[in-house]
C-alpha cells in the first residue's frame, strides 16, 4: 500500500463525546475484572478532552510493508500485532513521550496507539496520542480514527501523562476510549465501520507510528523511548491473553525507511507470561525506541 500524502484532519461531526463513562472493564462485550494498576476516579469526576481547532495535519495508515529488512519491516509502524483470530478488545497503558524538537525538524511526528485491524486489513480502528514539532516547539494531542475515515484530534494531553487507550468491539460497533490517568481527561466514542468498508477485527496492535504512511510523507521526531504496559487482548470467543496466546500469533514489527533501509524505530522483546499468577491478560510490557529520527 502506498504512503498517503498529507491530509488535513477532519472532524467527525456525527460522533458525540461521552463524558461520564463506566469502568473500562465493564464496557459492552469486554471481559470483567481489573486490568489497570491505577484506581480510576468515578466517571463523574472525569472531563472530556476538547477537540482540537483548527484541524491538525494527521492521518494514520494501515501497515505499509517494507522490503529491505530480515524480519517484519514497515515504513510507518513499530511494535507488535496479533493475527490469526478475530478480536474484540485491546488495551494498553503508556506515558506520553517528550519530543526533542531541538534536533527534530519542523513537521516531524510521533504517535502511539492501540487498535484493531490494520496489520492485514485496509481498515483500522484505533485511539491514542500524537505529537509533532512546529517552530522548534512540540505540540501534543490525543486522537481517534476509523480508517479510512479521517482522524479526530483533541487537546488537553501533555508529555509524561499516563494514558490508557482501549478499543472494544460489541454489537457491530467499536468503542474507542482514552483515559488520561494523570488528569482524568477522557475521550469515549462508539462508532460503526466506515461506510463502504468491512472491518474484520482480524488484528490487535500496540504501535508507535509515523503517520501519513511514514517517510517521505512524514518524518519521525526524536521521542527517545516509550514504554507500553498492562497489555490485554480478548478474542471473539472470550479468550483473554496478551500477545502471547495459544489462540493467536504475533509479529514483531520494526520501522525501516524503505528509501534507504535505515532502522528508524525498534521494539524490545515482550515481557510477561502467557498465563498463570502474575502473567497473562493485562500483564505484559515492551518498549519502543527511536533509533534514527529523520
Amino acid at each position: 500500500m502506498k504512503a498517503t500524502k498529507k491530509i488535513w484532519l477532519a472532524i467527525i461531526s456525527s460522533a458525540a463525546l461521552i463524558v461520564a463513562v463506566p469502568g473500562l472493564a465493564s464496557a459492552g462485550g469486554t471481559p470483567s475484572g481489573p486490568h489497570h494498576s491505577y484506581a480510576p476516579s468515578p466517571s463523574s469526576s472525569r472531563h472530556a478532552l476538547p477537540r482540537a481547532h483548527p484541524s491538525r495535519v494527521f492521518r494514520s495508515h494501515p501497515l505499509v510493508r517494507g522490503t529491505k529488512f530480515s524480519t517484519i519491516a514497515s515504513n510507518n509502524w513499530s511494535g507488535f500485532a496479533a493475527f490469526g483470530d478475530h478480536f474484540r478488545f485491546i488495551t494498553v497503558t503508556y506515558s506520553i513521550p517528550s519530543l526533542n524538537c531541538a534536533i527534530s525538524p519542523d513537521g516531524s511526528f510521533d504517535s502511539e496507539w492501540a487498535g484493531l485491524d490494520g496489520f492485514t486489513t485496509k481498515t483500522l480502528e484505533q485511539i491514542g496520542t500524537f505529537a509533532f514539532c512546529s517552530g522548534g516547539t512540540p505540540n501534543y494531542f490525543a486522537f481517534l480514527e476509523m480508517v479510512p475515515s479521517p482522524a479526530v484530534s483533541f487537546t488537553g494531553v501533555n508529555p509524561g501523562d499516563s494514558v490508557t487507550a482501549s478499543v472494544f468491539f460489541s454489537n457491530s460497533k467499536w468503542r474507542l476510549e482514552l483515559v488520561d490517568n494523570t488528569t482524568q481527561g477522557v475521550i469515549t466514542q462508539t462508532l460503526p465501520c466506515p461506510s463502504g468498508s468491512t472491518c474484520r477485527n482480524a488484528n490487535a496492535e500496540v504501535i508507535s507510528e509515523v503517520p501519513n504512511g511514514g517517510p517521505p510523507a512524514a518524518s519521525l521526531a526524536d521521542y527517545g523511548i516509550v514504554g507500553f504496559t498492562q497489555i490485554a487482548i480478548t478474542d471473539s470467543a472470550g479468550h483473554r491473553f496478551n500477545f502471547f496466546s495459544p489462540n493467536w500469533s504475533n509479529d514483531k514489527i520494526f520501522e525501516v525507511n524503505s528509501s534507504n533501509s535505515d532502522l528508524m524505530q525498534a521494539p524490545s522483546k515482550l515481557e510477561g507470561s502467557e498465563s498463570g499468577t502474575g502473567g497473562g491478560w493485562g500483564n505484559q510490557a515492551f518498549t519502543d525506541t527511536a533509533i534514527a529520527p529523520n
